[in-house]
Formats: structure tokens, sequence, C-alpha cells
């Protein structure tokens, strides 16, 4: 359960603050307390890895009440960290251990989570800002009951709706490497080529779309749509 594996944390984190057990820095989160709605609630600070899922998922926890430390912690490690999350998923599901395949699911996001230290591949749809191609490392949010939004989201007025809503990143992808191979074809002189602009591709009208979405959000990874959408989620 969480508060028994909270006893190991603690003390872990004994041995570690009277020096017998050795700590890196990077393999620890800096603990701070801010005021959320009210309340005294600890938070975790990044560490020399920078941003990740993991602190996201942790603070996102520790803001709900979820899991917490003890008030004169300031650190805690990441696989403390971890351990404290696998157990909560754990505590959480329990009532659907007996299913074999909810077990298989569980395991396999356990095991990621370790992985969630450094950053998170997503395949995100330009059309919602809730919706991912589905992903074991995704599951994770899902048995802990948080939402993931991305701000890649093009707007119905935008010209580049018609091309891009329906497309998933990694398909956009695909295409313009397409329509790139075609015109390289076209410029060198290929007999079994045509020209993306004569034959007016699809994937053509894409990369220009694409083009004018990323002007218009000046190159940025959250455009106006998408932040107006997961501000709604």
């Amino acid at each position: 359960s969480v508060s028994g594996n909270l006893n190991t944390v603690d003390r872990r984190y004994r041995e570690e603050e009277t020096g017998t057990m050795p700590s890196s820095r990077v393999d620890r989160y800096e603990i701070k307390r801010i005021k959320f709605f009210n309340k005294v609630r600890p938070i975790l600070l990044q560490n020399q890895n920078g941003p990740c899922p993991l602190l996201a998922i942790a603070n996102t926890l520790l803001l709900r009440g979820r899991i917490d430390f003890p008030e004169d912690y300031q650190r805690i490690s990441f696989e403390d960290l971890v351990s404290l999350i696998g157990n909560l998923l754990f505590d959480l599901n329990a009532n659907r251990l007996e299913d074999e395949n909810f077990k298989a699911i569980l395991d396999g996001v356990i095991n990621i989570l370790p992985k969630l230290n450094e950053g998170l591949d997503v395949n995100c749809n330009f059309g919602d800002c809730l919706k991912f191609e589905y992903t074991p490392e995704l599951a994770v949010f899902d048995l802990l009951d948080m939402k993931v939004v991305h701000g890649w989201v093009v707007g119905r007025e935008e010209s580049a709706f018609p091309f891009l809503s329906k497309l998933y990143y990694n398909q956009l992808v695909e295409k313009l490497v397409n329509l790139s191979d075609a015109e390289a074809k076209f410029l060198r002189g290929s007999p079994t080529a045509s020209s993306p602009m004569t034959r007016k591709s699809r994937e053509g009208s894409i990369g220009g779309a694409f083009k004018d979405f990323r002007e218009q959000g000046q190159n940025a990874e959250l455009a106006w749509a998408g932040a107006s959408a997961a501000a709604g989620a």
C-alpha cells in the first residue's frame, strides 16, 4: 500500500540525510511547499534532467492529495518516487487485479514508470487537444485518472483545417516525406515522376497548409486554437 511504502521511503530518506546512503543529485527531486486552494501542498522541483512526465504526474498527485510527504522532507529520490506512484497504481486498481488482461496492462505500466523520467513520445491529432494515438505510456495517465492535452490544434477558421484536422502528427510527417521524395525525383528529371505542383497533389496541399499553420503559430507548439481547447478540456 502507499502508506506502507511511505515507511520504506522514510527509512531511506533518513539514511540519506545521515549520510549512510549515498544519493546523486540528478536522481532526486527537491521538495517545495506552496499554497494551493488555501492549503499548503508539497510539489517537486526539476532536477538536472529538466521537465519530465514523471514530475508532472507526481505534482498532480501531490496537489490532489493522493500522495504526500512528511513536513520535514526536503527531497525524494527518483527510485522512491517511482515506488510511491507504483504502489498508488496498485491501490487505486485493487478491485481489478483478478482480471488477467488488466493485470498485464498494469504490470506494463509499472515497468514504464521509470522511463518517464526523461520524456514522453506522443503522436497527437491536429483536430483535438485530447486525441493521441494510444501508447502504453499514455495508459499511466489513464489509470491515474489524468487528462493529457496538447496545444498543436488547428482552428476551424484556419485555411489549414481541411488538410490537417483529421491527421495525426506521424501521418503528416509521412505525407511530407512523400512530397519531398516526389519533388526530388521531378527535379532530377526522373521519367516516372510527375510534378507535385502540376498534379496538385494532396500532399502538396498539406505541405502548404502545415507551413501556414506553423507560421500562424510563430513555429511554436502551442497554437491559439490549441491553447483555447486545452483550457476548456
